[in-house]
């Protein structure tokens, strides 16, 4: 029963990893894509 009840927790602990380490990767690129846009501009 325990089993159970931690089922939940741990979908929406790995959903929620899932969605962090995609907002992390998108910003990432969204960061570079930037600063490659400010020096192409600078230029």
């Amino acid at each position: 029963s325990n089993d159970c009840s931690l089922n939940p927790i741990k979908k929406t602990l790995r959903t929620t990893g899932v969605i962090i380490a995609v907002v992390m990767f998108v910003s990432g690129i969204l960061i570079a894509l930037s600063k490659k846009l400010k020096c192409s501009k600078s230029k």
